[in-house]
């Protein structure tokens, strides 16, 4: 701390003498300050007179306590000079902070839930877009630079450019706006970054790793041909920088947040998830066949010459191609590249799909070279396309698979143990008659396992057994609503077969199919047995008849424990 601390407004005498009073009492340093000054730092907040310079400083210094000037005089000066340097930076990183403080304002929160905000939402419309985009760029760009030679971009494609760089340019913004999620285990009391300086360091992976650490290079990078194009006017045609659009392509990496937006669309749409693989697997097919046909006309590099075509005074597949079976385009192959893309997308489709009609095939080194690499590549996609068409196949029904499964189970039971025949036809005929009762039992279980209570009471309110279950039993119609929804999403599902006695002890059961006889009543669906056992607590007031089943039996079973827990959760329904 220093022995005096100039306040707003001081005079620089006042600055200079604090800096020139003796330090602390303590023991003399043995380097740093040899004459004993206090120095003056960033660390001290130090105000000053606004609009005093480091001159008029200077200018009072000689006369402080009658110094003359010389080395002792040297050394106030520097200090000053250092003072007036320091509080310059201070003002500065004021300036700063403030700016960052507004800007904070306007970072988003990457949510798309009920809770969203608009800033939110327009964000989340903007990342869609986004990925659209990123997909069209992926099939896009490598058409135009395999297709079209410098200068010769047609005007629907100059077009298409400019589009892309604007919306590259407005996203390269929106990326220092978006908060970043902090890590799980990280100790951070807020979920979100949403300092603008650390997202700006995030982004542009200045030594911290994060969302979108260092993509802000590749995204400069992905738009510097386009504004050149459109400063440069007549004199794109000669753009050395085109060659940098081929960046855009490493943004393909930026396309797993595709399966984060297909989430939130299942969730909000609640289509198949069968449908996403099957898109997937599309996508995957026709961009890789896409691809394979722009390289392929890159390598042919004779006929046709684009931006980065390979060029050869050798027969290409095109000029043979051309040869064996006449020029089919229309006017030529040189001036169709439309033409010349069907023919390259017909050969990969043959290569991917190991048809090989053979004739379009490799004339020189380059091209067989890039038939092997092709062959190679398409050969894993294609194992991938064959599978994943597999496994989308045998889970469109996922429940009947699972019967199947254990229906052959079921046969190599009664097999093994050598089960008489009647037997294995009852257990047999019982999997069939319960088929749809082991779906909803499954279905019961995936509520019960996954779900919060909240929401498994939301889901047993828009149930049917809910309205059936209180109408059937008189002592529920006055029992609170949340009462009755935890009791209802307490009952568990059972099956029986013709002929069985049905334990009603210390239990309720509602029946939901079937028949059932007790004390010469039939138990139809919707009926109830045993709403007076599970309330009394003395054996002698329990009736212990027990129903028996004249069919196939599907009820609801609530026992006795599960109901002392609903009494203890809702004492004054108790």
């Amino acid at each position: 701390p220093l022995p005096c601390r100039p306040h707003v407004g001081s005079s620089p005498r006042l600055i200079v003498e604090c800096a020139r009073a003796p330090a602390a009492a303590g023991p003399m340093p043995s380097t740093g300050d040899p004459l004993g000054y206090q120095l003056l730092s960033r660390q001290s907040q130090v105000p000053y007179a606004a609009g005093t310079a480091s001159e008029d400083v200077e200018i009072n210094v000689d006369g402080i306590s009658g110094g003359s000037p010389g080395e002792d005089g040297k050394f106030v000066k520097r200090t000053v000079t250092s003072v007036f340097r320091a509080v310059n930076e201070d003002e500065q990183f004021s300036f700063m902070m403030a700016i960052n403080r507004n800007l904070s304002k306007l970072v988003v929160v990457p949510t798309m839930d009920e809770t969203s905000d608009l800033g939110s939402r327009i964000l989340g419309v903007w990342d869609v877009t986004m990925q659209i985009v990123m997909i069209f760029v992926t099939y896009y760009e490598p058409f135009a630079l395999a297709f079209f030679g410098p200068g010769s971009l047609p005007p629907a494609f100059q077009i298409t450019d400019d589009i892309l760089t604007t919306l590259f340019t407005i996203d390269i913004g929106f990326q220092f706006l978006i908060a970043s999620a902090h890590a799980q285990e990280s100790a951070h009391k807020d979920l979100w970054e949403k300092n603008p300086a650390v997202l700006a360091k995030m982004y542009m992976g200045c030594g911290q790793t994060g969302q979108g650490g260092g993509w802000f290079w590749l995204d400069i990078l992905t738009v510097v041909p386009g504004w050149y194009r459109l400063f440069a006017g007549d004199r794109a045609s000669f753009n050395p920088l085109l060659m940098l659009r081929l960046v855009r392509l490493l943004h393909t990496a930026r396309l797993r947040r595709v399966a984060r937006l297909a989430s939130l669309a299942h969730a909000r749409y609640g289509f198949p998830l069968f449908a996403v693989e099957v898109m997937k697997f599309v996508a995957i097919t026709t961009l890789a066949c896409h691809w394979m046909a722009c390289v392929w006309v890159v390598v042919e590099g004779k006929v046709l010459k684009g931006l980065i075509s390979y060029t050869t005074d050798d027969k290409s597949w095109l000029s043979a191609l051309i040869d064996s079976k006449d020029d089919c385009c229309d006017p030529s192959a040189a001036e169709d590249p439309f033409c010349v893309y069907v023919m390259a997308y017909y050969w990969s489709v043959m290569t991917l799909t190991s048809v090989g009609y053979g004739d379009i095939t490799p004339q020189n080194t380059m091209e067989y070279g890039i038939s092997v690499l092709c062959m190679l590549m398409v050969g894993y996609t294609w194992a991938y396309i064959v599978g994943t068409i597999v496994s989308i196949l045998s889970n469109l029904d996922p429940a009947t698979e699972e019967f199947k499964r254990s229906m052959d189970e079921l046969g190599d039971l009664t097999g093994g143990r050598r089960l008489p025949h009647e037997l294995a036809v009852r257990l047999r005929t019982y999997m069939h008659e319960t088929r749809h009762f082991m779906r909803i039992r499954g279905q019961t279980q995936l509520i019960q396992s996954y779900f919060s209570d909240g929401l498994q009471r939301e889901v047993t309110k828009y149930s049917g057994e809910t309205q059936k279950v209180r109408k059937s039993v008189h002592w529920m119609m006055d029992l609170p609503e949340d009462a009755v929804l935890d009791i209802v999403r307490r009952l568990t599902p059972h099956a029986h077969g013709p002929k069985e006695r049905i334990s009603v002890v210390n239990c309720m059961i509602f029946m939901q199919r079937g028949l059932a006889g007790v004390r010469g009543r039939i138990l139809r669906r919707g009926d109830s047995w045993g709403q007076y056992n599970i309330l009394v607590e003395s054996k002698h007031l329990i009736d212990i008849e027990l129903p028996r089943t004249l069919s196939f039996v599907e009820l609801l079973q609530l026992s006795k424990h599960a109901l002392l827990e609903v009494g203890r959760a809702y004492p004054e329904a108790d």
